[in-house]
């Protein structure tokens, strides 16, 4: 399952669980030898996770707070949605002939129409107001 430099050859999820147990902490402990902080954290908290059980998300501290309703997959899903919304206003070069295409009141232009595709498959938003939320948000995520 590995080569002569122990990388593994086999895609992980067809690994049974003790060998998959075993990748995980080999790639914790690689986590760990890293240079940057937070792969160091990272590396250190699956490594706990793996000794001690219990939640993943409560030990990397990403569980969403009592009575939250925003989960983490929703805070994802909205930065997708304004990923795909800001990077159509910037090709298109105006944030109200964007929403328009992607309202489908304008023409969309072919060059173009996999950014439109992708904003719609991500479900971003159309109102007025849409992009002037998402560059908050963005701000706000320490993005820009």
């Amino acid at each position: 399952m590995r080569d002569a430099f122990g990388r593994l050859l086999a895609d992980p999820s067809t690994l049974d669980r003790g060998e998959r147990i075993d990748e995980l902490r080999r790639v914790a402990g690689r986590l760990q030898a890293a240079t940057d902080r937070g792969s160091r954290w990272l590396g250190s908290v699956l490594l706990d996770w793996l000794h001690c059980g219990g939640d993943l998300s409560h030990r990397l501290q990403i569980r969403p707070e009592r009575g939250s309703h925003r989960p983490l997959a929703a805070m994802l899903r909205q930065e997708r949605q304004d990923a795909a919304l800001l990077r159509l206003a910037a090709a298109v070069g105006c944030d109200r002939l964007a929403l328009a295409i992607l309202r489908g009141t304008t023409e969309c232009p072919p060059e173009h129409r996999a950014l439109v595709d992708a904003a719609r498959e991500a479900g971003a938003p159309s109102g007025p107001h849409a992009l002037t939320r998402a560059r908050r948000r963005d701000r706000q995520r320490g993005m820009t």
